[in-house]
């Protein structure tokens, strides 16, 4: 599980998938497009190499959580189709 409450988590995969696990601030969520934009990098980078990856946004107290996770999905979408995969 790669999850967002270590500053600099090591972020090493040890199966052939991978599981985001995003908590927020604390528990509080609502992540900046500008995060949001490099964790779809990062997932599509991820997806090049053939693996697959689930994210889940939890523990939030503020009710971002949903927001968040389309906003996840609609970014790697986009990059997905920037380098000519379907999503």
């Amino acid at each position: 599980c790669i999850h967002d409450m270590i500053e600099d988590h090591p972020r090493e995969a040890t199966t052939d998938w991978t599981y985001l696990r995003f908590h927020g601030n604390r528990y509080s969520g609502d992540y900046s497009p500008q995060r949001l934009t490099a964790e779809a990098r990062r997932i599509e980078a991820i997806r090049d190499r053939g693996e697959d990856v689930y994210a889940y946004f939890n523990n939030d107290e503020a009710g971002h959580a949903v927001e968040d996770a389309a906003d996840l999905q609609r970014y790697v979408d986009h990059a997905a189709q920037s380098n000519g995969r379907m999503t």
